[in-house]
């Protein structure tokens, strides 16, 4: 994903940082002197996710009141899939299914099979995930193999086998 900050104005030579509920985190970047547009990378962990248009407000270091806020920036969304590698369906309301998670996507399809190349599972949407079931009945603990395919919403594809282990 992508911060586009139009407009920089007067913020030559300050830093950038992420900061959730004004807690300040790490630095992102330095604005560089006569910069007029700057193209942030952030993270899929930095709270910035989604289509949406925000404002970032710069304080003097060391006095919070003296502060200035920023002109709009805009959020892009980049098509991004994130497989993890186990999950636990043991009704504790944590990593209770098995699925990609990710952004723009625009096609799916996800295939999970047993070590013994049985289908126990198969969906064509992002949020239909696996509940670590096989006929209506809960699997025992060990390493399936999964097979999915992914477009993006304007480009990209993503394709990708590999193996996932259901802890009970």
């Amino acid at each position: 994903m992508k911060a586009k900050i139009h407009s920089l104005g007067q913020a030559n030579g300050k830093q950038i940082k992420n900061s959730i509920g004004g807690v300040s985190k790490t630095v992102l970047t330095t604005i560089a002197i006569v910069l007029l547009t700057l193209t942030v990378n952030i993270s899929q962990g930095q709270d910035l996710i989604g289509n949406d248009e925000y404002r970032v407000t710069a304080y003097k270091q060391g006095d919070n009141q003296i502060q200035s806020t920023s002109n709009v920036i805009e959020v892009e969304k980049s098509f991004t899939l994130y497989v993890p590698n186990a999950f636990t369906p043991n009704g504790d309301g944590l990593n209770e299914t098995f699925g990609p998670v990710g952004n723009e996507v625009k096609h799916f399809s996800m295939r999970i099979y047993s070590r013994w190349g049985e289908l126990v599972f198969e969906s064509d949407a992002l949020d239909n995930q696996w509940d670590g079931t096989f006929k209506g009945e809960k699997v025992q603990t060990d390493t399936y193999v999964y097979k999915i395919f992914a477009t993006g919403e304007e480009s990209g594809s993503f394709e990708k086998s590999g193996k996932v282990t259901v802890i009970i």
